[in-house]
């Protein structure tokens, strides 16, 4: 009698195996971004010395520093860009570099420096809603693309 009982548990096992749904990435899923703070972003920002490479028009942040490593303007780039682009250049600078702007080291890899070890994910969806809020200050113009 076991044998038999241990055989319909296996029976039953498979079965129950080969009815459970497949897993996977639903269909039309997209990664909703969290809601972050844009005062803390604009104090992640200051604490990882964004402004050394990076000026915000309209900001009052000390002037970049690091001639050889200057960034875009970032003013202009809240509204351009979606909150993926931008935790995409903070996560891996590497993925999208603009050629002949003056982004890019003697290797061709990104003058930005990885900030992966430092800043944690809460950080990193603050500074997000912060860059995001970010827009030209009146009668400055806008257009930037790409970063």
């Amino acid at each position: 009698m076991a044998g038999a009982l241990g055989t319909l548990a296996v029976v039953t096992a498979t079965v129950a195996v080969a009815q459970a749904p497949k897993h996977g990435t639903p269909p039309g899923w997209r990664f909703a971004w969290p809601k972050g703070d844009a005062a803390k972003g604009r104090d992640a920002f200051a604490k990882f010395e964004c402004y050394r490479c990076h000026e915000v028009k309209g900001e009052k942040f000390p002037a970049p520093t690091e001639k050889g490593k200057v960034g875009p303007e970032l003013s202009q780039m809240g509204p351009l860009h979606e909150p993926e682009y931008f935790a995409e250049a903070i996560l891996s600078p590497n993925a999208v570099i603009e050629k002949g702007k003056g982004y890019q080291g003697p290797d061709g890899s990104s003058k930005m420096p990885s900030f992966n070890d430092s800043m944690t994910v809460e950080e990193l969806i603050h500074l997000v809603t912060y860059l995001r809020t970010l827009k030209p200050p009146a009668g400055t113009g806008g257009g930037h693309r790409g970063h």
